[in-house]
């Protein structure tokens, strides 16, 4: 894992399906952050949060900081991604200690007896966070270094993505030849972060990133990640079928999802779209909520049913928490709530610039949020792991960083 250079200077990007958003800043010593640059545009050459055309990846990412002179002093690059084939494995693994007491050299052992775990499979593990250690099977919130037992076992959430995901998005940036990105943070982790408050992760809560292209559902319980999956349903597929029974382009359809879309009510409100003829055609409110209603049911219920099948005794199921830009549509707090039967609120994510305060943004806030909480920088932002050769020494320098 990787020990992050020391600088209060940041370049956070989320690299989504629909677009592109990048934010720099500073962070004082006063603890206050000090915004530098933002934007965000249209992002071509992904599908469902996975790059389909590396080279309009490449110049989406050129794009967006073309406008954008970039300091040459030290920064830290985090970039939040996704993957449609994304998995999450719990893992528990113990050493002999044999009565003497833990040293840093025991906890190091542990934790390279679950990264090795992973070093031959197909998949790249994007994230590894340590649960619990064990002391003779009996668990232990406290530092385990210098107490005596006979067994240290420690368990571990792991999120993985497919090597392939992660060779192409560091390629999209090589070849942008803009930033070169430390580190990739899972998307929906991102925004659950900023999306759930402190009691939800304690009680037990599911934070819902529905975004453009894919559905992230991440649940915690007990301030830690039990459940996560990638549904390859979103916002686009909501505007597609606005756009085809329209007859309108993409364009256009996502315009009217976006001003006229309302799962609330129903009311007979007449507008106009134009035609690709340039002729115009007349539609009611209650024409496109028939056409929008019966996507957003079907994305819900599979969210719903996914919940169902996965989460034991209901953890995380009563509270539901919404972001992303398909949950800023009118009506959707009520018109979700209804179908899952649950709590539902749209988030309000963390925000230090009203400008990114919106649920769309979700994602970046959580990036911003990691980067400036140390427990959240020293448990998610370490290198993803490689097998390469230098990774017992990073993993070397996370423990001693973390566990001192």
């Amino acid at each position: 894992m990787l020990k992050l250079k020391p600088t209060n200077h940041f370049i956070l990007i989320d690299l989504g399906t629909n677009k592109i958003v990048f934010v720099e800043y500073k962070k004082k010593k006063n603890n206050n952050l000090e915004l530098i640059n933002w934007n965000h545009i249209k992002t071509l050459g992904l599908t469902g949060g996975k790059i389909i055309s590396l080279k309009q990846t490449s110049e989406s990412i050129k794009k967006i900081f073309a406008n954008y002179k970039l300091k040459k002093e030290k920064k830290i690059v985090i970039v939040s991604i996704s993957d449609p084939e994304l998995t999450l494995k719990k893992t528990y693994f113990d050493i002999d200690i044999n009565g003497h007491k833990i040293s840093k050299k025991d906890v190091r052992e542990v934790f390279t007896k679950n990264l090795k775990k992973f070093f031959s499979t197909s998949m790249h593990l994007l994230h590894t966070i340590p649960t619990n250690f064990f002391l003779d099977d009996k668990i232990i919130d406290n530092n385990p270094i210098g107490i005596s037992c006979k067994k240290l076992g420690l368990k571990s959430i792991n999120i993985l993505i497919t090597k392939d995901t992660i060779n192409q998005f560091k390629h999209s940036f090589k070849n942008s030849r803009i930033v070169e990105p430390n580190n990739f943070v899972y998307s929906g982790l991102a925004s659950s972060i900023s999306s759930l408050t402190k009691d939800e992760k304690e009680n037990g809560a599911t934070s819902i990133d529905f975004g453009a292209g894919s559905v992230k559902i991440v649940t915690f319980y007990k301030n830690t990640i039990e459940f996560v999956k990638n549904l390859s349903l979103g916002g686009n597929d909501v505007t597609n079928d606005i756009s085809k029974i329209l007859e309108i382009d993409y364009e256009q359809a996502e315009y009217v999802k976006i001003i006229k879309g309302n799962l609330s009510f129903i009311n007979e409100e007449k507008f106009k779209v134009e035609l690709p003829c340039g002729e115009h055609k007349v539609i009611t409110s209650n024409f496109l909520q028939g056409i929008i209603k019966p996507r957003y049911e079907e994305i819900i219920e599979m969210c719903r049913n996914t919940l169902e099948e996965n989460l034991i005794s209901r953890i995380g199921m009563d509270t539901v928490v919404f972001s992303g830009g398909g949950a800023e549509i009118k009506g959707f707090q009520e018109f979700s709530s209804k179908i899952l039967n649950r709590r539902v609120r749209v988030a309000k994510p963390f925000a230090f610039h009203k400008d990114i305060g919106k649920p769309e943004f979700s994602t970046l806030n959580g990036l911003i949020k990691i980067c400036n909480d140390l427990t959240f920088k020293n448990l998610l932002l370490n290198k993803s792991i490689q097998n390469d050769n230098g990774i017992l020494d990073k993993l070397n320098n996370w423990v001693s960083d973390s566990i001192s």
